[in-house]
């Protein structure tokens, strides 16, 4: 689920170059990483996760607090985008993200 706790227009500290636009944190239930959790945040703004991670069979589930973040003001915008956002989508989707 998510927080209605608006964290807005931000950029993590894990990649500064990868950006939020409208990013809520995401709620789950789980235990940390290093206990086996199949469900983990993979990017925390301010100690909230934005993204989180549920593996799902063999797969993985990823859930977004930022409804913006695959539009294309952070994608292709010759202006606004982030080159983060774009490496992240791309390990997203040829499966480099673990």
């Amino acid at each position: 689920s998510f927080d209605a706790m608006p964290i807005g227009r931000i950029a993590p500290e894990q990649d500064p170059e990868m950006a939020f636009w409208n990013a809520c944190p995401v709620l789950y239930d789980g235990a940390s990483p290093q206990d086996g959790a199949e469900t983990r945040s993979i990017v925390d703004v301010w100690g909230y996760s934005a993204i989180a991670r549920k593996t799902v069979g063999a797969g993985s589930l990823h859930v977004f607090g930022d409804p913006d973040f695959f539009k294309n003001k952070n994608l292709e915008s010759v202006d606004a985008y982030r080159e983060g956002n774009v490496l992240f989508a791309d390990a997203l989707l040829t499966g480099g993200l673990q």
